[in-house]
C-alpha cells in the first residue's frame, strides 16, 4: 500500500477516534448532571468507550505527525530561515 492510502486511513481513523472521544464527553457529563444507581453501569460503559476512543487517538495523532514529519521539519526550516524552501518530496 503507498504512502497516500496509508495516510487516508490514518486521517479516518484519527478522525473517528477523535469524534467518539468527543462524542463520550459530552455524555458524560450529561450523566454526571443527572446521575443514579440505574445509570452506574452505563457511565461505566460510556467511560471505557471514552477512554480507549481517547487511547486509540493519542496512537493515530502520533503515526500521523510521524507519516508528515519530513514535512514538519521542513516547513518549520523554512519557517525560521528565508532562503530554504521546502519542496514537494518533503511532504
Amino acid at each position: 500500500m503507498d504512502k497516500i492510502k496509508i495516510n487516508y486511513f490514518v486521517d479516518v481513523l484519527l478522525f473517528l477516534s477523535a469524534f467518539a472521544c468527543m462524542i463520550t464527553g459530552v455524555l458524560k457529563l450529561a450523566f454526571i448532571n443527572s446521575i443514579s444507581i440505574s445509570t452506574i453501569s452505563n457511565y461505566a460503559q460510556l467511560s471505557f468507550v471514552h477512554d480507549w476512543s481517547g487511547v486509540a487517538l493519542l496512537i493515530f495523532a502520533i503515526i500521523h505527525v510521524l507519516l508528515h514529519l519530513n514535512w514538519i521539519i521542513c516547513m518549520t526550516k523554512s519557517f525560521f530561515s528565508k532562503k530554504e524552501k521546502c519542496d514537494s518530496e518533503a511532504k
